[in-house]
């Protein structure tokens, strides 16, 4: 076998975005600065809100676990209910962005 300097095989045309690995401190911080104005949610409607962010911005397919894991991590005073709902409902929206769908 003989080592050349050129690639054994051609580099493809269409590459993919590596996705953004964040920690969920840096999730939970932009949330608060995008929806609060950095400030500390202070009742449920604002902790909807921050978990509507968190759900939006979680890598498909997991939305649901992982704003679950969210809210255990975080102890945010949401139902179980509600913060599966609120991922299902951005599991949604992101699919019909993604087809061009609008509401």
């Amino acid at each position: 076998m003989t080592v050349t300097s050129k690639p054994r095989y051609p580099k493809p045309k269409t590459t993919f975005p590596k996705p953004t690995l964040v920690s969920p401190n840096q999730i939970m911080k932009a949330a608060k600065d995008e929806m609060l104005e950095g400030n500390e949610p202070k009742n449920p409607e604002e902790w909807v809100l921050i978990m509507n962010f968190v759900a939006f911005n979680l890598m498909e397919g997991v939305e649901i676990a992982a704003s679950e894991l969210f809210r255990l991590m975080y102890e945010i005073p949401l139902p179980k209910e509600i913060v599966e709902e609120i991922a299902k409902f951005q599991v949604a929206s992101k699919k019909e962005l993604k087809n061009g769908i609008k509401t």
